[in-house]
């Protein structure tokens, strides 16, 4: 069996357009690498909305998020809201910095499928400047 080497990684050289995505089993640490995640790039980033379903995740968020920004389960008009608002902004020449982070969202299968999908092909497809 051989061992995996993992190099170390300075999360402050994560760049502002990245798309990151966490899975893992229950209680493997993913909420607080993305808490983490968001520490070290807090400066980087200028508005941004959370979402999700879970009381205790939604509690987490609100330990470095206002609570304004957090919505209780997925919510695409946010989402879409957030995009045009965006487009506007740079159509002007001075878009934001902005991030959407889903927590424990996976639950619904067709968050990716008809309308919501559609949103998400946008968002990945079109999502940097």
């Amino acid at each position: 069996m051989s061992k995996l080497k993992i190099k170390k990684w300075d999360p402050t050289t994560l760049k502002k357009d990245a798309v990151i995505l966490l899975l893992g089993k229950r209680g493997t640490g993913k909420s607080t690498l993305m808490r983490d995640l968001m520490y070290h790039v807090k400066d980087k980033l200028d508005f941004g909305v959370a979402m999700s379903p879970t009381e205790e995740s939604s509690e987490s968020l609100g330990t470095f998020l206002p609570s304004s920004w957090i919505y209780n389960d997925f919510n695409q008009p946010a989402v879409e809201k957030m995009m045009a608002l965006q487009r506007q902004h740079w159509k002007r020449g001075h878009g934001s910095n902005v991030f959407l982070l889903l927590d424990d969202c996976m639950y619904d299968k067709g968050i990716f499928r008809g309308e919501t999908g559609k949103v998400f092909r946008q968002l990945f497809m079109n999502g940097r400047k």
